[in-house]
């Protein structure tokens, strides 16, 4: 009887886990699909870190550079003179033009001779031209930090870093270029971007970028207008694909506002520019606003976007989720089924052995009666 009641125990036990098993199968899909999102959070978090330090410190080195070059008096700091080409050529001084004339005046601050003579503009400088004019032009005292932030949404692409002439806060480089009777204007450093191109970037991308493609990110530096020209691009990766769905978009510029850009050695602004990232849809864009014309840095997986990776991901975790479960159903299965067999074994074999016992009983009996002379032998 104890047998019986611990076998029914047993089938219905599976039974139970088996009835079960529905509910659990729901609550792993609910789980991997939380999973999976929260993976494609991070790898986008991850991807928006290492944008946003290469950007922190692409401004950290080229205001560096202005920095060197413009010190004291323009000339270059005795440490780094003599070590090779300067990434900063030259600069170009406007400011207001002090013979009663609407257009700013032009100068060209050249470091090597420490002297400013007039010039022209050169090409292609058609919206910064336009930019100062508005701001100086009629009026008696002007924004030059308002100035510079607007010039610095003009001026990467032509590989500029704009800087006030004058103030502009007390933690900023008090600027003295050696022209006469300089007004408030700005300062356009000039960068030279070949040199830009082929030594500071390429260490920029190894010191920040490298782990993306361990994480099976490919990624570019776009420029000019839909993005169409390749400054930079990770090897065998496709830069027009990218700059057309990226997965993570960050601009690049070189202005950084005081005490800003320093370069993504433990800065501050390292998990704001995450949270940032998340806001934006995985896009961190300067607090100047967003250059018209500029760099961008664009990053996408691997498996053509995020979400496609996450899916794949998912995917993958339910088929393991579900094939270990279809294992347990069987198991469980196999349980009953056993349990059952056992049962009708169990019974057919009692049954015999009562039949046994009954005959083995009649046998005995009837040899006690033939000892004691009961029955004859031959009955």
């Amino acid at each position: 009887m104890l047998g019986r009641l611990r076998r029914t125990a047993t089938t219905w036990l599976a039974a139970a886990v088996l009835t079960l098993l529905p509910l659990l199968a729901v609550l792993q899909y609910r789980w991997l699909s939380q999973i999976g999102e929260e993976a494609g959070a991070r790898m986008r978090a991850v991807a928006a870190d290492a944008g946003a330090a290469l950007s922190r410190d692409l401004r950290f080195e080229v205001g560096r550079a202005w920095r060197e070059r413009a010190r004291s008096d323009g000339a270059l700091a005795v440490e780094t003179a003599g070590t090779g080409p300067s990434l900063v050529v030259d600069a170009l001084v406007i400011d207001r033009s002090g013979a009663g004339s609407v257009e700013p005046r032009l100068r060209r601050w050249d470091f090597d001779t420490r002297a400013c003579e007039d010039t022209t503009w050169p090409a292609g400088y058609e919206a910064i031209r336009t930019e100062v004019h508005e701001s100086l032009a009629g009026q008696s005292d002007g924004d030059p930090v308002s100035m510079v932030r607007s010039i610095a949404q003009e001026s990467t692409s032509l590989g500029v870093v704009p800087q006030p002439l004058r103030g502009g806060g007390r933690d900023r480089l008090v600027l003295q270029p050696p022209c006469e009777g300089f007004a408030e204007g700005v300062i356009l450093f000039r960068l030279d971007m070949a040199l830009l191109r082929q030594s500071l970037l390429p260490e920029l991308v190894r010191r920040h970028l490298d782990g993306l493609e361990r994480d099976d990110f490919r990624f570019a530096i776009v420029a000019g207008p839909g993005r169409r020209d390749v400054v930079y691009a990770s090897p065998g990766s496709d830069p027009t694909a990218l700059a057309a769905a990226p997965d993570v978009t960050i601009a690049l510029d070189f202005f950084a506002e005081d005490g800003a850009g320093r370069g993504g050695r433990g800065s501050g602004r390292r998990g704001g520019d995450a949270a940032e990232a998340r806001a934006r849809g995985g896009s961190i864009e300067p607090s100047h606003g967003v250059p018209r014309d500029g760099w961008w840095l664009v990053a996408q997986h691997r498996a053509g976007s995020l979400s496609a990776a996450v899916a794949h991901l998912r995917a993958r975790n339910l088929a393991v989720s579900f094939g270990i479960l279809l294992l347990m159903a069987v198991a469980v299965t196999m349980i009953i089924v056993n349990a059952r067999k056992a049962e009708r074994l169990g019974g057919g074999h009692r049954h015999r052995l009562r039949r046994h016992s009954g005959i083995a009983e009649i046998r005995a009996a009837r040899s006690r009666c033939a000892r004691h002379g009961h029955i004859s032998r031959g009955a």
